[in-house]
């Protein structure tokens, strides 16, 4: 037989009607073994009182559950598997909660470290983002940058040429002066060598088989001029720099109009 009590008056006035530890209150559930010995020491334990706190504790499916199982056995034995069933639950409980904790605790855990690979992911990306925005400026101030040394190098090979020629123009005008000026020069060849060595001593000079050959010369005069005048100032000036390396070069380069060879 099984007795559930959830009125209050009928569990006072079950109290009344039978021993204390033969009652069924405030919510629970007795099941009452046949043939009650109530005169018996200890046989209220035959009749299981299951509380309205264990009910609570262990759940109402779980409850009758074990209510099935259990009468449907040697009621005898159903007071010790009762107890095992409602341990059982309330270990599986148990471990249900703990298990619930860990995965709640790993889930946070995991959130947690989520949102700061997140923030890492993010603030490097960001990083990122600034290092390429000030690169793509320092290429376009370098661009602009080497635009304008390019220009000025430009410039400054045009001022140099421009120079270059002013230079070239100018020698020449001061050498068209001084043939101009020297009608009476000497025109000979041997004439005219020793009138530079007289003009320019210690930067030009001839042997005597240079002299003795200048009988056989025959090169125009204005061109032995300004020969022997590119000699003594030209050349003379290429020989006592210290920053010539190739002074052939260096004096085609200044010449317009003479190439200089060994021979």
């Amino acid at each position: 037989m099984v007795y559930y009590a959830t009125d209050l008056d009928f569990s006072r006035e079950m109290t009344q009607m039978c021993p204390s530890d033969y009652g069924c209150y405030s919510g629970g559930i007795r099941i009452y073994a046949a043939q009650p010995r109530i005169g018996d020491e200890g046989g209220h334990y035959r009749h299981r009182f299951i509380p309205a706190r264990d009910i609570l504790e262990t759940g109402s499916a779980q409850i009758c559950e074990i209510l099935r199982r259990a009468l449907a056995q040697d009621v005898h034995f159903y007071d010790e598997m009762f107890r095992k069933m409602r341990d059982r639950c309330i270990m599986e409980k148990r471990i249900a909660a703990h298990k619930k904790a860990i995965e709640d605790s790993f889930l946070e855990t995991a959130v947690q470290t989520q949102d700061e690979l997140k923030g890492k992911c993010q603030a490097a990306e960001n990083e990122l983002f600034q290092k390429e925005l000030e690169f793509e400026e320092y290429k376009e101030a370098t661009s602009d940058e080497i635009k304008e040394l390019k220009r000025q190098i430009y410039t400054y090979w045009q001022q140099a040429e421009t120079h270059q020629k002013a230079l070239l123009q100018e020698r020449n005008r001061s050498l068209k002066n001084i043939q101009d000026s020297i009608k009476l020069y000497p025109q000979k060849p041997a004439e005219i060598v020793a009138f530079f060595i007289s003009l320019f001593p210690g930067r030009i000079d001839f042997t005597d088989a240079g002299f003795a050959s200048l009988r056989d010369c025959e090169t125009d005069a204005e061109i032995l001029w300004d020969a022997l005048y590119q000699m003594a100032t030209t050349l003379y000036g290429l020989y006592m720099s210290d920053n010539v390396p190739d002074i052939t070069k260096a004096f085609n380069n200044h010449s317009s109009n003479l190439t200089m060879a060994r021979g």
